[in-house]
C-alpha cells in the first residue's frame, strides 16, 4: 500500500513526521515488550489486576495519560518541536493497546497451559492416552515428557533444553495466531469505510484515547476540567479501600466490587424461579463510563435483554422443559446459547446486508471493473482504491486458506475446518460490530464457532480423529474474546482518523507492536512456568480449565450424539427474534429495543447493571439538563474510566513491589 501526496500532506498537518513517528513507535513497542514480559508474572503469579483487562487496556491507558497529560507540556516547555501531536500520540497508542492481549487472554492464557495438559492429566479413567494422543501430530502441541513434567514442577536446571522442546509447536502456533489476527485485519480493513463513514458508529473504545491525546471539539481541555478530575476520584477511592483492604482487613471493602458481588448475588432456592441465574449487583466505573457514551437505546437493551432471557428461563422451567447447561463448559443455560448462534447468525446476515453495495464495488475492484475503482476511490478516502482492497482480500483469502491447511494438516477434515474457522470469523465480526456500537469492555460467546455443527447435525458422523484435535484450536481460539485482536484493529484505525494519522502508518505501528510483543509473550510465559512451576500460578488458567476441552472431546467421543432437535427450536427463534428487532428498528422511530440487547442477553451477569445506571443517568440528564449537561457530564464518565484505569496501575505497581496481589476487575 503506498502513501499518496495527499497522506503525506496529512502527516505533515498532524505534525507526524516519518522520521519521529519511527521514534514513536519504536519506544512504544519498547514499553509494550516490557509490560508484555510483565503480564504472566503480574497476573497468573502475585495475582493482581489483569495489566489488559479489555480492549482500553489499563496500563496503557494510564501511561498514554502520562505522556498526554504530564510529559508532552514539559516537552513543549523545554522546545516547542519536541512535543509530540495527536497523530504521534495517536500512533503511541496503537502501538501499546494493540498487542496489550497477547500476553494474556488475547493468546498466552489459553495457549501456553493447554499445549502440556493433554498429556499430564492423563490417567487411565480419562483415557487421553489411548482416545486422544494417537491423533496430534507432534508438532501440534507438547510432547517431551521432562519439559511438561518441569513446566508444572518448575525447572531444577538449566531452562533451554525444556524451551528447545518448545520450538516446534510455538512456530506452529504462532503462524496460527499470525494467520488468524491476519484474516482479522483484513476483516476490520474491509469493514472500516462502511462502519465508520457510511453508518457513522460511534466506536465508544476509541473515546477515552481520543479525549487524552486532544479532542478539538471539546469545550475544555481534558486535563483541565474539574468534572473530570471529579469522575476520576470516585473510582480512586472506591478502589483505593478495596486495595487497603487486602493490607489491612479492617478497612471496609464495598460489596458491589469484583469478587464480592458473587457472594451477594440474588438467588432463588425454588423450582422454577431457581432456573433463574443468579443475578448480580456489580457496578464497574469504567463499564457505566463506556455505557454512557452509547444511545440510551443501546444501554436501555442490555439490561433489558438481560431481565427478558432471565423471565424466558422462569417461563420455560415453569413449563416443565428442563433447562440444560450448555455442554462446551461456558456455564451457560443451554437454549440460551442456541438462541445467541440464532441471533449471531441474524445480525450476520444483516450487517452483509446493510455493506452489501459497499462489499459489492470491492469485489468488483478486485475483479478490475474501472467503474468500481472510482467508487471506492472517491472522498473521503483515496488512499482506499482498486488496489488497497484488492491486496487485502487476496491476501486475507490466502491467509484463511494457509489456516485451513494447517488445521486439515493436524487432522480436521477440510469441511469441518472450513465450518470452523467461517463461524469463528463470523462471531468476531459480530463481536467487533457489537464493541463498535455499544463500547462494552467485556465481550464474551456463550457458544463455540464448531457447536453449530456439534448440534445441529450431531457428532456421530463426525469420527474420534475429529472430536479429539477439535478439542485444542477451539479451547485456545475462541474461549474468550475479550481481548481478541479485531476491535483493536478497527479502534486504531478509527483514531487515526480521528487524529490526523495516515491509517497506512497506523496498521505499521499496529503490526510492528503485535510481531515484537509475540516471542516475547512466549518467552515471558515459559521463563515464568518452568522458574515457579505452573502449580504455584493461578489454578484457574493453569489447572482448572486447561484439561477441560480434552475431557470434552472425550465425553463426545464415547457418547456420541444426534442432532438435538431443541438446537433447531431455539436457533430459529434466536434468529427470528433478533430478525423482527432489526425491521421493526428500521421501521418504527419509537421502537426501543436494539438487537444487542438479544446477543449479550446470555452473558450480561455481570454488566447489567452498570448499563442500567449509565442508562439511567444519561436519560435523567438528557431529560431534566438537555444537551449541554449531557456533553458536561461526558467529561465525568470519561474521568470515571481514566481513575479506574489509573488506582487499577497504583495497585499493580505496589503487587510488583509487595507480591500482594489486588485484583480489582473480573
Amino acid at each position: 500500500m503506498t502513501s499518496s501526496p495527499d497522506s503525506n500532506l496529512e502527516l505533515v498537518e498532524a505534525g507526524a513526521e516519518p522520521s519521529r513517528l519511527a521514534i514513536v513507535v519504536g519506544l512504544g513497542v519498547v514499553v509494550a515488550a516490557a509490560l508484555a514480559w510483565l503480564t504472566p508474572y503480574n497476573d497468573y503469579y502475585i495475582g493482581a489486576t489483569y495489566v489488559a483487562t479489555h480492549h482500553v487496556p489499563l496500563v496503557a491507558s494510564v501511561l498514554l495519560a502520562l505522556v498526554a497529560g504530564a510529559l508532552n507540556p514539559l516537552l513543549g516547555q523545554l522546545r516547542p518541536g519536541l512535543r509530540l501531536s495527536r497523530g504521534e500520540l495517536a500512533a503511541l497508542w496503537v502501538t501499546l493497546a494493540t498487542p496489550s492481549g497477547l500476553a494474556s487472554s488475547a493468546l498466552m492464557r489459553f495457549l501456553v497451559p493447554v499445549l502440556p495438559a493433554l498429556r499430564y492429566y492423563a490417567t487411565p479413567e480419562n483415557r487421553f492416552q489411548d482416545l486422544l494422543w494417537p491423533h496430534y501430530p507432534g508438532w501440534f502441541t507438547l510432547t517431551d515428557d521432562a519439559a511438561i513434567q518441569a513446566f508444572y514442577d518448575g525447572a531444577t536446571g538449566p531452562m533451554l533444553p525444556y524451551w528447545r522442546a518448545w520450538l516446534t509447536p510455538a512456530f506452529t502456533w504462532s503462524a496460527i495466531a499470525l494467520l488468524v489476527w491476519w484474516v482479522m485485519f483484513v476483516l476490520a480493513g474491509l469493514l472500516r469505510r462502511q462502519w465508520c463513514d457510511h453508518e457513522r458508529m460511534s466506536f465508544p473504545q476509541v473515546q477515552l484515547p481520543l479525549e487524552i491525546v486532544g479532542n478539538p471539539t471539546a469545550q475544555l481541555p481534558f486535563f483541565r476540567s474539574r468534572l473530570m478530575w471529579l469522575g476520576f476520584a470516585a473510582p480512586v477511592v472506591l478502589y483505593g479501600f478495596t486495595g487497603l483492604h487486602e493490607f489491612f482487613p479492617t478497612v471496609p471493602k464495598p460489596s458491589f466490587v469484583w469478587p464480592n458481588y458473587y457472594a451477594h448475588s440474588l438467588r432463588f432456592d425454588s423450582p422454577p424461579w431457581s432456573n433463574i441465574p443468579p443475578i448480580l449487583p456489580a457496578v464497574l466505573p469504567s463499564m457505566v463510563a463506556f455505557g454512557y457514551l452509547v444511545t440510551a437505546e443501546v444501554s436501555f437493551s442490555i439490561w433489558a435483554g438481560y431481565m427478558l432471557l432471565n423471565a424466558e428461563s422462569f417461563l420455560l422451567a415453569a413449563s416443565g422443559l428442563g433447562l440444560r447447561v450448555v455442554a462446551s463448559g461456558t456455564g451457560q443455560l443451554q437454549f440460551a446459547s442456541y438462541q445467541d448462534m440464532g441471533a449471531f447468525v441474524a445480525v450476520a446476515f444483516m450487517i452483509l446486508y446493510v455493506a452489501r453495495r459497499h462489499l459489492a464495488d470491492i469485489w468488483r475492484s478486485t475483479l478490475g471493473s474501472s467503474r468500481s475503482e472510482g467508487q471506492l476511490g472517491a472522498t473521503p478516502s483515496r488512499r482506499e482504491g482498486r488496489s488497497a482492497y484488492s491486496g487485502l482480500l487476496i491476501s486475507g483469502a490466502l491467509a484463511f486458506a494457509g489456516l485451513v491447511a494447517i488445521l486439515s494438516a493436524a487432522g480436521l477434515s477440510l469441511p469441518l475446518a472450513v465450518a470452523f474457522l467461517g463461524m469463528y470469523f463470523l462471531i468476531c465480526v459480530v463481536l467487533a460490530w457489537v464493541t463498535s456500537n455499544t463500547g462494552l469492555l467485556l465481550v464474551s460467546c456463550s457458544f463455540r464457532p464448531e457447536d453449530f455443527v456439534y448440534y445441529l447435525g450431531g457428532t456421530r458422523g463426525l469420527g474420534t480423529r475429529n472430536l479429539a484435535v477439535m478439542a485444542l484450536p477451539s479451547r485456545v481460539l475462541t474461549f474468550y474474546y475479550r481481548e481478541y485482536l479485531m476491535p483493536h484493529f478497527l479502534n486504531g484505525l478509527k483514531l487515526a482518523d480521528e487524529t490526523g494519522l495516515d491509517r497506512r502508518s497506523a496498521s505499521i505501528a499496529m503490526w510492528t507492536g503485535v510481531l515484537a510483543v509475540l516471542p516475547v509473550a512466549w518467552a515471558a510465559h515459559l521463563w515464568l512456568a518452568y522458574a515457579k512451576g505452573a502449580n504455584a500460578l493461578q489454578a484457574l488458567s493453569y489447572r482448572s480449565w486447561a484439561p477441560v476441552p480434552f475431557r470434552a472431546a472425550v465425553a463426545d467421543i464415547l457418547n456420541p450424539r444426534s442432532a438435538d432437535p431443541q438446537a433447531y427450536v431455539f436457533v430459529a427463534l434466536g434468529a427470528v427474534a433478533t430478525a423482527a428487532v432489526l425491521v421493526l428498528r428500521a421501521r418504527l422511530t419509537w421502537w426501543p429495543l436494539h438487537p444487542v440487547g438479544l446477543i449479550l442477553g446470555s452473558i450480561s451477569q455481570e454488566i447489567w447493571l452498570s448499563m442500567f445506571v449509565a442508562w439511567l443517568c444519561k436519560v435523567l440528564l438528557l431529560r431534566y439538563g438537555g444537551p449541554g449537561t449531557y456533553r458536561a457530564g461526558r467529561t465525568f464518565f470519561m474521568g470515571l474510566a481514566l481513575g479506574e484505569a489509573a488506582i487499577a496501575t497504583v495497585w499493580i505497581v505496589v503487587g510488583l513491589m509487595t507480591h500482594v496481589g489486588v485484583r480489582l476487575l473480573p
